[in-house]
């Protein structure tokens, strides 16, 4: 039985609607070459951390413990990569902004202090753009 009172939750960047649109048309330029599904635009996004099924009462949990971003991260997505086992094809950061990962390293914090079971690898900014791909993108 499906527990409806339970609604899968992550805390998520988005990009603005020309970045997204510009990464979709990336993704569909190397769509013929790898195979795979290419990522719907608005569904673009670099996952800050994963909640999973959340009741409502830890869903407000997480509102009050989550810090507001008071700043914009400049953030320069300059590499394509494949993860063979998954499929997944995405674009990220060589080098990505200090004081954005350590945002997201804090927000992940204090999430696990909360008793949210956070991954404990560390962060890694990318953005999906194909799933299922059979081929790494040229």
């Amino acid at each position: 039985m499906i527990d409806k009172t339970r609604v899968r939750c992550f805390l998520a960047c988005w990009p603005d609607q020309y970045l997204s649109h510009e990464l979709k048309n990336l993704a569909d330029g190397m769509r013929e070459h790898t195979g795979g599904r290419v990522v719907p635009q608005q569904n673009i996004h670099i996952t800050l951390a994963f909640l999973g099924d959340l009741t409502p009462h830890q869903l407000q949990a997480v509102k009050v413990c989550c810090p507001t971003l008071a700043n914009a991260f400049p953030l320069t997505m300059d590499r394509i990569g494949f993860w063979r086992n998954s499929g997944i094809i995405w674009a990220g950061a060589r080098n990505p902004n200090p004081d954005f990962t350590g945002f997201v390293e804090g927000l992940r914090y204090v999430l696990r202090r909360t008793g949210f079971s956070i991954d404990q690898r560390a962060f890694v900014p990318h953005l999906t753009l194909l799933r299922k791909a059979r081929k790494r993108p040229r």
